[in-house]
């Protein structure tokens, strides 16, 4: 498994800075990103978000349907809502279909 803080110390040693200043940098990076894709995908809902060679981020809306209450069996209205799709890159597949 690959967590936060070791992802913090490999970009720290990568980049031969301290891990406070890599933590840093990794927040900002990953706060601007949020920021711009969160406006992005509310003002052109169909749009795609780009995250480097790693993955693409795009939403769609789901139509409003008819489920079941799992403890009583009664069915209940299920309303539309936005969800988000992410799609690894080619490279992120690759690997993944290396090690499976």
């Amino acid at each position: 498994m690959f967590n936060k803080e070791e992802f913090i110390a490999a970009y720290a040693e990568k980049a031969e800075i301290t891990k406070a200043e890599a933590g840093r940098r990794i927040e900002e990076i990953c706060g601007v990103w949020l920021e711009n894709a969160t406006r992005a995908l509310a003002e052109d809902p169909g749009s795609r978000v780009h995250f480097g060679p790693l993955f693409t981020v795009t939403s769609k809306m789901s139509s409003a349907r008819t489920g079941r209450n799992p403890r009583t069996g009664e069915p209940i209205q299920i309303a539309a809502k936005r969800r988000l799709k992410v799609v690894p890159q080619a490279a992120v597949k690759r690997v993944l279909e290396e090690t499976a």
